[in-house]
């Protein structure tokens, strides 16, 4: 299994997304996150729904998915969040020593 992982997860608002990408880096949760406007288009309590979202990736430590997903979940604004983890299969040395450093 692979020590460094990718969490993502979508909410409704840029500030949102600021908000949520701030908090995990300045608690250590998270050494980067990025943040992407995007078009989802998904099922919902049995209707199509289209809307404009903001995905944020944050790149951080397996051990710590358990503290990233409550502090995702928090300030998190829908009731049935999407919080996944994607593991890193590879990586350059020195960006993954950053990551460990930036998440200690």
């Amino acid at each position: 299994m692979s020590e460094y992982i990718v969490v993502v997860t979508t909410v409704d608002s840029e500030d949102v997304a600021k908000a949520i990408a701030r908090k995990l880096v300045e608690q250590h949760l998270a050494a980067c996150v990025h943040l992407f406007p995007i078009q989802s288009v998904y099922r919902w309590e049995g209707k199509q729904e289209e809307d404009n979202e903001w995905r944020l990736e944050a790149k951080t430590r397996r051990e710590l998915y358990p503290r990233v997903e409550k502090a995702i979940v928090e300030s998190h604004p829908y009731s049935c969040a999407q919080v996944t983890a994607l593991p890193i299969v590879a990586g350059k040395k020195e960006y993954l020593d950053w990551i460990e450093a930036e998440t200690r």
